[in-house]
């Protein structure tokens, strides 16, 4: 069974770096769980403040 997660994420103004580095520390270990396929992380061009 595959499964396909959406998630919406505002951060707070001027707090772009610290969203990027929390959402790449998640992602290490999430990469390496087994059966996961791919996750991606992406930042709004609109906001710079969503991910």
């Amino acid at each position: 069974m595959e499964i396909d997660l959406f998630a919406r994420l505002q951060g707070r103004p001027g707090a772009q770096r610290e969203m990027k580095k929390a959402i790449h520390d998640v992602q290490v270990p999430t990469r390496a769980e087994p059966g996961c396929l791919d996750d991606h992380a992406f930042q709004s061009i609109k906001d710079p403040e969503e991910f």
